[in-house]
Order: C-alpha cells, then structure tokens, then sequence
C-alpha cells in the first residue's frame, strides 16, 4: 500500500501538470468563438505569441451555459493534452476559463533556446 501511495505521489509531483481556472465578475461579453479567441490572445499573456494558436474541438449548449473547448497549438502542431475550457451563460457573459496541462512559457523559453 505504501509502495503504490508513493508511486502516485511521484508520479504526480514528476508529471509537472499545470491547470489553472479564472472567474470572472465583470461583465465580458464574447458571442462565439472568435471572440474567444481574440478575448484569451489580447488578456492571456502566453498566448500573445504569433506562435501560439487555438482550435475550438467542442461546443456544447447547455440549459444554462456555453462550453468550449479549445485545443492548444504551437507553429500549427498541436500540443498533446494542452487545451483551454472556455465557459459563458446563455447570454454570452464569461463565466470562466480553464488551462489545462500545459505552461506555454516553458515551451517557448524551450523554442528560443533551441
């Protein structure tokens, strides 16, 4: 028992995952997906990179909200379990945004040391 409890504390201390979540209380208003996309690219600043990109890959309506979801690309290639959770209510005010996996500061330090 002892072994496997310290393996996944490894594991998950070794896998470096990074998800980060934001609420907003202000009124922002972002009616489909390229405003979304514009939104994250003008106020997130590690997707300010000409490099970085965003590819929607679901949309649901739900009773109360929007959710998309969109995938993470660098130079056009898609970087693996890198994606960006994007809530709003029906009306189209944001709710929240979700990053998930990925620090996009390492992988450009990475890309100009190169």
């Amino acid at each position: 028992m002892k072994t496997s409890f310290l393996s996944l504390f490894l594991f998950l201390i070794c896998s470096s995952l990074y998800a980060q979540i934001s609420f907003f209380a202000e009124n922002i208003l972002l009616h489909n997906e390229l405003d979304i996309q514009q939104y994250i690219k003008n106020t997130e600043k590690d997707f300010q990179s000409k490099e970085i990109d965003l590819s929607l890959t679901y949309f649901k309506k739900s009773v109360a909200s929007k959710h998309y979801t969109f995938q993470i690309l660098f130079k056009n290639i898609p970087l693996l379990y890198a994606s960006i959770k994007v809530n709003t209510n029906l009306q189209d005010k944001l709710i929240s945004i979700k990053k998930e996996n990925i620090d996009i500061s390492e992988i450009l330090y990475f890309d100009a040391n190169i």
